[in-house]
């Protein structure tokens, strides 16, 4: 028998590189309000896997593999970004407040990620924060992900519609989130186990020194 490892492990049996990104997680409420949202798009398809309720979060920066050094430095760079950002924003003590419901598709070869995202133009200090995490990550060598941000929260992945993309996209509610701090996440699966995003760093919003 063969077995596959998804990281080389270290002498204490721990993982050599974290697959890690940054990100806002939700609310109990705000989670309940993209699960019911995740029910109605399922009904409208004939195949696709839904996000775990656990693991619904906004991704701000995807990094990638890191060993122990970069985990620091990543750690870092979101607690500089984040302090950059309570002194750009003025009312940062309120953190992030979110109104979602767009319903929207990124388009595969065979099928596609179905995704929820804010309703009109995403708040400006959403953009500043993620733009401020892009900066300090660069700075320090690591990566950010794409140039391109378009705030979204994945529902299903591998979708195929039964209907046409006008009465998916007409399968959204709006309701409105809040958030007060920065997370780390580590894309994982424990143990063999299912795809697990696990923080290990969080940083509050609006903190001061």
């Amino acid at each position: 028998m063969v077995v596959h490892w998804e990281h080389p492990m270290t002498d204490d049996g721990s993982p050599s590189t974290k697959r890690l990104f940054a990100a806002l997680r939700f609310s109990d409420e705000a989670s309940g309000e993209l699960m019911a949202c995740q029910e109605r798009i399922l009904a409208q398809l004939t195949k696709g896997r839904p996000t775990s309720r656990d693991n619904l979060h906004l991704t701000l920066c995807y990094i990638g593999p890191c060993d122990a050094c970069q985990e620091r430095t990543a750690r870092e760079a979101l607690d500089q970004a984040v302090a950059t950002w309570n002194r750009q924003v003025e009312d940062a003590r309120q953190g992030i407040e979110l109104t979602l419901g767009r319903i929207d598709t990124f388009e595969r070869r065979r099928d596609s990620i179905v995704w929820c995202g804010p309703v009109g133009d995403a708040p400006q200090e959403l953009a500043l924060l993620r733009a401020d995490i892009a900066r300090e990550l660069d700075a320090r060598g690591l990566p950010f992900g794409s140039e391109t941000f378009t705030p979204h929260v994945t529902l299903v992945r591998g979708a195929r519609a039964t209907t046409d993309q006008q009465r998916l996209s007409a399968q959204r509610a709006t309701f409105t989130t809040h958030h007060d701090e920065v997370i780390l996440m580590w894309s994982h699966h424990p143990e063999g186990g299912s795809l697990t995003y696990t923080p290990i760093h969080t940083v509050a919003l609006g903190a001061r020194p």
